[in-house]
């Protein structure tokens, strides 16, 4: 077996890595967050729980592309209006739609999605490798 590896996540592959962590901690050796939505449900606002609702409802009803662009209208909502999604070309926006089934994993509302509800902050500041964390 390897050393214990210095990890990067990133939005919720920050979440994976934190839970990751705090796991198996004797496989990481120092940790950067970066931006993670952790426990990004329990601390929603209106706009982040009415947004989960439609996107999820629209993925129910068999059109995963569209709760995908929902979602990333949302998410890359620029403060001048408009977002970063629609200004990006068809072929990131293709991308991106060829991966929705991932993309709307992040709003699964279940205990061990990727939101990571279900790890403690106790077990987070427990860790005993450094971390650093940029919200």
């Amino acid at each position: 077996m390897g050393e214990p590896a210095k990890v990067l996540g990133w939005s919720s592959g920050g979440n994976i890595a934190l839970a990751s962590a705090t796991a198996r901690p004797d496989l990481f050796s120092e940790l950067v967050v970066v931006e993670a939505p952790f426990h990004g449900l329990r601390h929603a606002d209106r706009a982040v729980l009415a947004t989960a609702v439609r996107l999820k409802l629209l993925q129910l009803r068999g059109h995963p592309q569209e709760a995908t662009e929902m979602f990333f209208r949302f998410a890359t909502a620029l403060q001048s209006g408009g977002n970063s999604y629609d200004l990006a070309d068809d072929s990131l926006r293709n991308d991106i739609l060829r991966n929705a089934t991932p993309v709307l994993a992040e709003w699964d509302p279940h205990p061990f999605g990727v939101m990571a509800e279900h790890i403690s902050v106790r077990a987070v500041v427990n860790l005993p490798m450094p971390i650093t964390w940029d919200p």
